[in-house]
């Protein structure tokens, strides 16, 4: 299952070329941390994710770079990690996202996928490269099968079966 995590758009003092003194973007990060961690309290259950992306909803439809609005969230990711009490060096980022501009509600949501969600899906994708195998293999065989409808009327243990037979 998915999970997102609302939070208000970062300061953009947090980016790497903001103009500001390091104990003003220390203090600021140190705010944003903590504030992370509670609102993940506030809407997420505790277990391990996989993977994260970053929808952005502006208030504005200003121009804005990707890279610098992922980076000005670093301190809501480690915010996230602690209360999660999980590495975020483990979770993988797929990338950021603008969203509709949003005057009443300007935020940033953190899109987790779960690892057991991850698992499923890798399990998906393996079921799928076997039935790719197969399909495959009864075409470079020129093995007849008869389609009533969309429904295969060779099973798949038959073709199974049939494969390792010839592996031999």
């Amino acid at each position: 299952m998915s999970e997102i995590i609302k939070l208000p758009i970062p300061s953009a003092k947090l980016a790497a070329n903001a103009r500001c003194s390091r104990f003003t973007k220390a203090a600021i990060t140190k705010r944003h941390r903590a504030s992370a961690a509670m609102f993940a309290f506030q809407q997420i259950d505790k277990h391990p994710m996989a993977s994260y992306k970053l929808v952005f909803f502006w208030p504005d439809k200003i121009r804005r770079d990707k890279r610098n609005a992922a980076e000005r969230c670093k301190a809501f990711e480690d915010g996230i990690s602690d209360y999660l009490g999980q590495d975020d060096s483990e979770w993988e980022f797929n990338g950021v996202e603008f969203g509709e501009v949003d005057k009443e509600d300007p935020r940033v949501e953190f899109h987790f996928t779960t690892i057991a969600e991850a698992s499923e899906q890798v399990d998906e994708l393996t079921e799928l490269r076997k039935d790719k195998a197969r399909l495959d293999w009864l075409l470079n065989r020129a093995y007849s099968i008869q389609l009533s409808g969309s429904d295969i009327l060779v099973s798949r243990e038959k073709i199974d079966v049939a494969m390792e037979a010839n592996k031999t």
